[in-house]
């Protein structure tokens, strides 16, 4: 070992701040805007994904308060990496999940450029499930799972166990291992409470799923009636 690089064991600081250099980590995911920004451009994409399905957005106050989280988490560059949105059905939790994806795109296009705008992949739990239940789509269940920003629609709508040439697999619960581990962006959608999230995959899922995840509660009643 060179004399120069002799570790300090007693210089705590020091230490760390050399191991902390060490570990690569991904800066976390945000768009450099200021809240009232975020808000405003999150309510033009709700607006817009609301109008392509031939509805007229309701600007209730659970929807405002929807849109201030959601712009919050979109522009913290220190934040959560991940943002769950639970509640029950009908509610806004899909809509408001793709007027962030839509957002993303089109800010980070407009910044970046096209050929390095921020491709947000949009998915569901039943496809990752099918993703995973035949062989010859493993590597693109594989794929999936390290996608720079993924958004993942109702999560407990997909068996949580899947069968394939005798081989057992969990799927969210193997995604969700890896999004966590690597530290990468993810958005979920679910109709599950934490405790049927703790029944179907576990606590250790659930556990990892808080320490990912801003979660963003839907109390509202289903705008389908």
């Amino acid at each position: 070992m060179n004399p120069q690089d002799k570790i300090d064991f007693h210089d705590v600081g020091q230490l760390t701040r050399q191991l902390t250099e060490l570990t690569i980590t991904p800066p976390r995911f945000s768009i450099e805007i200021s809240p009232e920004e975020a808000y405003n451009g999150l309510l033009a994409s709700i607006t817009a994904e609301i109008a392509h399905r031939r509805h007229t957005l309701a600007l209730d106050e659970s929807t405002r308060r929807h849109l201030h989280e959601a712009a919050l988490w979109i522009i913290d560059p220190k934040g959560k990496p991940g943002l769950l949105l639970m509640g029950t059905c009908g509610n806004g939790k899909t809509t408001l999940m793709r007027a962030i994806a839509r957002l993303i795109s089109f800010v980070s296009e407009k910044v970046l450029g096209y050929s390095q705008r921020l491709k947000p992949h949009l998915t569901t739990a039943k496809e990752v499930a099918r993703l995973i239940a035949a062989e010859a789509t493993r590597a693109e269940y594989n794929a999936v799972t390290a996608e720079s920003l993924l958004f993942i629609d109702d999560m407990g709508a997909e068996p949580a166990e899947v069968i394939s040439y005798g081989m057992v697999y969990n799927p969210l619960v193997d995604l969700i291992d890896v999004r966590y581990n690597r530290n990468l962006p993810t958005i979920i959608t679910t109709n599950l409470t934490s405790k049927e999230i703790a029944d179907k995959y576990g606590i250790r899922t659930l556990d990892r799923l808080r320490e990912l995840m801003h979660v963003i509660p839907f109390t509202n009643p289903s705008y389908r009636q």
